[in-house]
Order: C-alpha cells, then sequence, then structure tokens
C-alpha cells in the first residue's frame, strides 16, 4: 500500500500529458509540503543542537589546546629559565668552590713553609746545642785530665818523696812523742796508693 499522495494515475506523466491532476492529487499537493516541514522539525532540532554541541565542543577543545599549548610553552621557558639559573648556580659554585681549594692550598703551602722554615731554625737551634755540648765535653775531658794527671801526680808524690803516714806514725810513737790525749788512728793503707 502506498500512501494516497504517491498513488499515480493512469496517465503518462504525473502532471504531464492531458492528465490533469484530480482533486485529491490537488488536496494533498498542497497539504504535504506543510506536512514535510513539520515532519523533520525534531530531527532538525536534534540535528541543530548536535551541531551547535560540536561547534562547542570544538571550540572548547580548541581553547584547551591553546591554553595547554600556552601553558607547555610557558612550562618550557620556564624549565629553560631553570637550567639557565642551574648552570649559573653551578658555575658560581664550581668558581667558589675553586677559590676555596685555592685559598686552602696557599694555606697549606704557607703554613708547610713555616714547618720548613721552623725545622730548619730547630736543626741550627740542635746543631748550636750539639756544639756547645761537644765544648762543654771537650772542657770536661780536658778538666777530667788535668784532673787524672793531679790525682796521679799526687800518688806519685805520696808514694815515693814522702815517709808513708804509716812509718812516721811508728816513728813518733816509737821515740815516745806522741802525747798521751791524742786519740789513736787506725789507718788503712791502699796497697795502690800507699795512702
Amino acid at each position: 500500500l502506498k500512501p494516497f499522495w504517491l498513488k499515480r494515475s493512469s496517465c503518462s506523466g504525473r502532471y504531464g500529458g492531458a492528465c490533469a491532476p484530480t482533486a485529491m492529487e490537488t488536496v494533498s499537493a498542497q497539504t504535504v509540503p506543510n506536512r514535510h516541514v513539520t515532519l523533520f522539525d525534531d530531527v532538525h532540532s536534534a540535528l541543530h543542537n548536535v551541531t551547535q554541541d560540536l561547534a562547542y565542543l570544538h571550540k572548547v577543545a580548541v581553547d584547551n589546546d591553546q591554553a595547554r599549548q600556552a601553558e607547555i610553552a610557558s612550562l618550557r621557558k620556564k624549565i629553560e629559565q631553570e637550567r639557565v639559573e642551574h648552570n649559573d648556580q653551578l658555575a658560581k659554585f664550581k668558581s667558589d668552590f675553586d677559590a676555596l681549594i685555592q685559598s686552602k692550598i696557599e694555606k697549606l703551602l704557607s703554613l708547610i713553609e713555616e714547618i720548613h722554615a721552623a725545622e730548619e731554625k730547630d736543626d741550627r737551634e740542635q746543631k748550636a746545642r750539639i756544639n756547645y755540648m761537644r765544648q762543654e765535653m771537650r772542657l770536661l775531658k780536658d778538666n777530667l785530665k788535668a784532673i787524672t794527671g793531679s790525682w796521679n801526680d799526687f800518688a806519685q808524690r805520696a808514694r815515693h818523696r814522702r815517709k808513708p803516714a804509716v812509718s812516721a806514725t811508728a816513728a813518733l810513737e816509737s821515740d815516745g812523742r806522741r802525747p798521751s790525749s791524742a786519740p789513736r788512728a787506725n789507718v788503712t793503707l791502699n796497697p795502690n796508693t800507699g795512702v
């Protein structure tokens, strides 16, 4: 079954030839365009709404994309700036570290020089003390030689030139010259020195 407006008459063409439209076709031709206009209103409005939604979403996407592009550019610029600042800080740290190391090395070298100078001074003082001690030892040796020589002279004189003290005491006692109040001395002679 076809709708009445699509039914054709027995004429060769729809409106062509000798056939004239029937009354039903005339009525339906007048009412059909109005019906077509209102028939797709919902579809057209839905399509219009979808198109507007798509346009809005497209605009939001473009705006978001531009915002993200701007944010990415800003972040890239910030990263580049931070990289430059980091490189500057690194260079400053390196120069400060080099200056600190240089000052420490100079201080250490000056301290080493002072230690060497102090050691040389200590060496000179030690050599002076050693020389002084040598002179004192030489003087002590000479004095010991002199004392030993004097002692040998004394021992020789006591042995050969003087009568031993025992024989002198014995001679005095045999003569009876010794006073009785004088204490008697117990003298022991050293066989080496005779005293």
